[in-house]
């Protein structure tokens, strides 16, 4: 019985064992349902949807990103050269356009320097000829180079020429409009008149020195306006020259750049110094400070020779009458 029993559990097993491999098999035969797929394709289209609107919203932020960019380029100006800014046209929220101009530059890669020659002089200068440069504004520099080219044309007012020297490679400190001084050697000695620099002004390009004109009794001196030459740069001293000098021509040292052609003046100091009663001598303008023209003293100091063969011009100093200068202050 026992056997029985347990063959019959056997074939049991078996039979149950077909009928769930049939079943199995039918439902593969037969495919997923049609709820379930159903669901699976909800599901893929949710899927779907939410990959489109994370994209939308890249878009969205890259669109942001371009703008932002371009916001930025535009805060920022690119020159189409290099060099340093001179001048800024423009200041913080001033419209411009496109185009406008807002800063000025300069190139500060080479510099041409403008070299004025006296007339008498030009004819023995030329390209190529060695020339050393200083300046008051770089003390110890000092560039030795040479000479590029000379202008075909003389200025009319200063009757000078003007060599052109190109720089190139020079240092910070030398800007455009820098003032400098040229040393040149040139065969033969200097014809002309050696005074301080001091003595000097430059007015309309010209180069200017004042003597006087002597007045009468009761009649003041007259300034005197002489256009001059530059014939040679010493530095503290200057070789000047003009048909109107002579040996013995008397020059304004002290009071020159307050001065006007034909204007009343008083000699207070040097040769021609003649104190009338009333007035003040030893240097002092009758009138107190103020009324002495600036300048520092220049001329030639007794015992002091001229250089490069110039002649010495004596010296005085001038100051303008005090009725003169009352009126005017």
């Amino acid at each position: 019985d026992r056997l029985l029993v347990e063959a019959q559990a056997s074939i049991n097993t078996a039979v149950s064992d077909r009928l769930a491999a049939q079943a199995n098999l039918d439902d593969a035969e037969a495919g997923p349902r049609s709820d379930e797929l159903e669901a699976e394709q909800a599901k893929v289209s949710a899927q779907e949807a939410a990959v489109k609107a994370q994209a939308a919203a890249v878009q969205a932020e890259e669109a942001a990103v371009a703008q932002a960019l371009l916001a930025l380029q535009r805060t920022r100006i690119i020159a189409t050269a290099p060099g340093i800014v001179n001048d800024k046209l423009v200041n913080v929220g001033d419209y411009v356009r496109s185009a406008d101009p807002v800063l000025e530059l300069i190139d500060n890669s080479a510099i041409d320097i403008l070299l004025e020659l006296p007339e008498a002089r030009a004819a023995q200068i030329e390209p190529g000829q060695p020339v050393v440069l200083r300046s008051r504004a770089l003390p110890g520099w000092e560039a030795r180079t040479a000479i590029d080219s000379l202008t075909p044309i003389a200025s009319a007012t200063s009757r000078s020429r003007a060599a052109r020297i190109r720089l190139t490679d020079p240092p910070p400190g030398l800007l455009p409009g820098t003032a400098l001084v040229a040393a040149l050697e040139i065969s033969g000695s200097s014809s002309g008149y050696q005074v301080s620099r001091d003595v000097l002004t430059r007015r309309d390009g010209q180069w200017l020195v004042y003597g006087i004109q002597a007045g009468g009794p009761e009649q003041p001196s007259l300034a005197q306006e002489i256009p001059v030459n530059l014939v040679s740069d010493n530095g503290e001293t200057v070789i000047i020259d003009s048909p109107e000098l002579s040996p013995n021509f008397e020059i304004v040292l002290k009071g020159g750049d307050a001065l006007q052609d034909q204007a009343p003046v008083m000699v207070v100091e040097g040769p021609s110094a003649q104190p009338r009663p009333g007035t003040a001598s030893d240097g002092e303008a009758q009138g107190g400070e103020g009324a002495q023209g600036g300048g520092a003293d220049g001329g030639a100091q007794d015992g002091e020779e001229a250089q490069d063969g110039a002649s010495l011009l004596p010296g005085l100093s001038v100051a303008l009458p005090w009725s003169i200068a009352a009126q005017e202050a």
